[in-house]
């Protein structure tokens, strides 16, 4: 699927300094969206279930392989555009409490929750490239063979922790291309 790199070691040579500015940063992705549009981002799921979760993910989160984990799917639209395709790994034990309350909501983005939690660290930041087939989202405007830039992380729960992946969709990508020069908002990182 990608080859993820921790950003921390090293950022990949092609990365576009305008798409790093998002890429590394360490805040909410949907904070950092909704300041530069007029309007909050909308949150579009896709699905959400408790499902056999890919190899990678179980090894990630510490997990056998084979497991079975709670997965959301979302679209996060920015300025009406589908901007980023985001899935979220919940293992068994860490639903719990106000996240699994969360859940039942699927118009709120977790993001925001998460960073309002200091007792849930994010761990190591990596990015990566990969397909749009390997989404398999049938978006009929991205090229299914587009390469699309994209973040994961781990947040450390008392009871495991939560997979976030963030890929940046072609309209997102193309919105920061089109307004980089012209907003400052759009290279300033968020705490």
């Amino acid at each position: 699927m990608s080859d993820w790199q921790n950003v921390f070691q090293e950022s990949p040579p092609d990365l576009p300094e305008y798409l790093s500015q998002w890429l590394l940063d360490e805040g909410s992705l949907t904070v950092k969206m909704q300041a530069i549009c007029e309007e909050p981002c909308k949150v579009n799921l896709l699905h959400q279930d408790e499902i056999a979760i890919e190899k990678e993910e179980a090894e990630l989160l510490g997990l056998p392989v084979g497991s079975s984990a709670w997965v959301r799917e979302v679209i996060l639209q920015g300025c009406a555009e589908d901007w980023v395709y985001a899935r979220t790994i919940i293992p068994p034990a860490a639903m719990t409490g106000r996240l699994e309350s969360l859940l039942t909501c699927p118009t709120k983005p977790l993001g925001v929750w998460l960073f309002r939690k200091p007792a849930i660290p994010r761990e190591e930041l990596e990015i990566g490239r990969m397909s749009a087939d390997a989404l398999g989202l049938g978006i009929a405007t991205i090229d299914s063979q587009a390469l699309l830039w994209a973040r994961r992380s781990r947040f450390r729960l008392a009871a495991g922790g939560i997979l976030i992946k963030e890929v940046f969709l072609p309209d997102f990508v193309a919105f920061l291309t089109e307004n980089q020069s012209r907003d400052p908002r759009l290279s300033k990182r968020t705490v």
